[in-house]
């Protein structure tokens, strides 16, 4: 990085700062060439750069996210069930939402659900997938949380022909339950904000950043 200023002498000044001596060097080099007096500093042990950044929440609702959900979804089909599952022709609509062009033709909803987030301790660092696979209502759901408070519900399948259950923890089963029920609030960035924030923000606490929620949902979380 280099800065040019003026002193209140009035002289010019150029002030480099390099990543590597190699690069200082030559900067020192051309300024001796064009006969400027060249004063070479130590580098400091510690450099402190302040910033700021935006994480902005419009990203939950666009299509390209639905995309990667649903992905999610299907990937852990074929990882815990089997790829031979996860290839018949029930999973059909879970493929083509990879291709879709708009949001109805994915089956995947953002939602924010209290009970689902409070069931057990997250992190920003944390994705995980819930999988149901019903052959009495002959249906399939998937609950997508990524970055620990960003969920997605994805409808797996509405066809499911298989004449067996696969396993499925209580827990699960009953957490997905209550997402499906009036608890939850689906498609409101306003309620994802709510969910999202508490979860960042003490990550930004454990890093030493300090963070502030911006008030819309369509802003999101500022750190610096």
């Amino acid at each position: 990085m280099v800065r040019e200023s003026v002193t209140e002498e009035g002289r010019k000044l150029r002030q480099g700062f390099f990543l590597t001596k190699q690069a200082g060097d030559k900067f020192a080099e051309r300024g001796r060439a064009k006969g400027a007096e060249v004063t070479a500093r130590e580098v400091p042990r510690e450099i402190v750069i302040e910033a700021e950044y935006k994480i902005t929440l419009p990203f939950v609702a666009s299509l390209e996210a639905r995309k990667v959900a649903a992905k999610i979804a299907l990937t852990a089909i074929a990882l815990q069930y089997g790829k031979d599952l996860a290839l018949t022709s029930q999973f059909d609509p879970l493929r083509n939402a990879s291709l879709a062009k708009a949001l109805k033709d994915t089956r995947v909803w953002f939602f924010a659900n209290e009970g689902f987030i409070g069931a057990h301790v997250r992190t920003a660092h944390q994705h995980s997938v819930m999988c149901y696979l019903s052959a009495g209502m002959r249906k399939g759901w998937s609950l997508v949380t990524l970055f620990g408070g960003i969920t997605y519900i994805v409808g797996v399948t509405t066809d499911y022909a298989e004449r067996f259950n696969p396993i499925v923890l209580a827990d699960e089963m009953t957490l997905i339950g209550h997402v499906l029920s009036p608890a939850t609030t689906f498609e409101d960035l306003e309620k994802i904000d709510d969910q999202w924030f508490p979860i960042m923000s003490e990550f930004c606490r454990q890093k030493g950043i300090v963070v502030e929620r911006l008030g819309r949902a369509d802003a999101g979380t500022a750190a610096s």
